[in-house]
């Protein structure tokens, strides 16, 4: 996932620790299907400590470990363990207070023509390893994300599977259908977020609602027009492939 995807999943998880517990903590976070570290990253600009990623993609763990300073266990998630994955990072249960995953999402992509749903189960066995890897751990916050065809793939049947065994595993979840544009980011781009948290009453959760909105609705709504990638970095100096510039850090949204 790209930083830019993850801002609402970081968003709400904040949202929600800091209105129940108080003031931010160091909540420890494990990230599956890390990817180059986009979700890590969000939850550590939010204030979270990021103990552990998995991903089966060793391109991806290298950039991940640029971008966070943390190597990621290289590993295929279906054959991985909840608890192999703590005793890598030399964890305990008590230390992850939130597992955040994005199974790979090809198979409910717009991209890719989805096959009729056999059996069961999801076709998709990463969305049945990522619920494996909860019932394992039960950790106390889950954000999952994934593409807007979760929700439509063969009448929303994965995406009903998904909260149904969500469900019956203790965890209340409150579902949002977000554009990362409605949250200030300079990007379109549509994602479904399940924010789900273990022995609360759904009533309890929030989705933060939008801040910004179309420029031609944005005034009547009384919201920000969306952000345009010129203002996000129309700032920046112009530099060559491969040129770095001393004065702007790799991180950065102005």
């Amino acid at each position: 996932m790209a930083v830019m995807e993850s801002y609402t999943s970081l968003e709400v998880a904040s949202v929600y620790l800091n209105e129940r517990r108080g003031k931010m903590r160091n909540y420890g976070v494990v990230d599956v299907f890390c990817g180059v570290g986009g979700a890590s990253l969000g939850f550590k600009l939010a204030g979270f400590r990021v103990l552990g990623a998995v991903d089966i993609d060793p391109v991806a763990c290298k950039t991940y470990a640029c971008n966070l300073a943390l190597e990621p266990l290289c590993g295929d998630l279906r054959q991985l363990s909840y608890r192999e994955i703590l005793e890598h990072f030399d964890l305990s249960r008590e230390d992850v207070t939130v597992l955040v995953g994005c199974p790979p999402c090809q198979t409910f992509s717009s991209l890719r023509r989805t096959r009729p749903w056999r059996g069961d189960l999801p076709k998709d066995e990463l969305l049945v390893t990522f619920l494996r890897l909860i019932c394992e751990g039960l950790p106390g916050v889950v954000v999952f994300e994934n593409v807007h065809g979760i929700a439509t793939s063969d009448g929303g049947r994965y995406l009903k599977y998904y909260l149904e065994e969500m469900r019956n595993l203790g965890y209340s979840t409150v579902l949002s259908d977000v554009n990362a544009a409605d949250h200030g980011v300079p990007q379109f781009r549509k994602r479904v977020v399940a924010f789900s948290v273990l022995g609360v009453e759904a009533n309890e959760l929030v989705i933060p609602e939008a801040t910004h909105a179309a420029p031609a609705k944005a005034q009547e709504s009384g919201k920000l027009p969306w952000t345009t990638v010129r203002e996000a970095i129309s700032d920046l100096p112009p530099l060559e492939p491969g040129e770095e510039h001393p004065s702007v850090p790799k991180i950065y949204f102005q």
